[in-house]
């Protein structure tokens, strides 16, 4: 009997651990997706983002000028956020660039979507 008890046990830890589903995927907020003509000289990146559980989210955020390998610790600009958003400064003028939200909910499941924006001529 002892040990049914600690089979049940085991199997409803483990169901109860199975059912954390990942995050949904980040939602783009501003810029726009394939936004053109972004002339501000601090951009606020901003996104939407929720967990089928209700779990507490953080937030890694990428930024690269190119579209491949885009997740690397040399273009995290935001790491273990909290947030919904993030200022960026210093982009270039009439550059395209690529940046990803991953999120991560409580149990360690992980989500993420990407997104692009094209400056202009950078107000000074």
């Amino acid at each position: 009997m002892n040990n049914i008890l600690k089979t049940l046990t085991i199997i409803l830890i483990l169901s109860l651990l199975s059912c954390n589903k990942k995050p949904d995927l980040p939602i783009c907020i501003n810029p726009t997706d394939d936004a053109t003509n972004i002339t501000d000289s601090v951009l606020v990146l901003s996104w939407d983002c929720s967990d089928p559980n209700g779990d507490k989210l953080i937030f890694d955020v990428f930024l690269s000028e190119s579209d491949e390998g885009i997740i690397t610790e040399e273009n995290k600009i935001v790491s273990a956020t909290e947030n919904f958003s993030c200022n960026i400064r210093n982009l270039k003028d009439n550059t395209t660039y690529y940046w990803q939200v991953g999120a991560t909910d409580q149990g360690g499941r992980f989500s993420l979507n990407a997104w692009q924006f094209t400056t202009d001529i950078i107000q000074k």
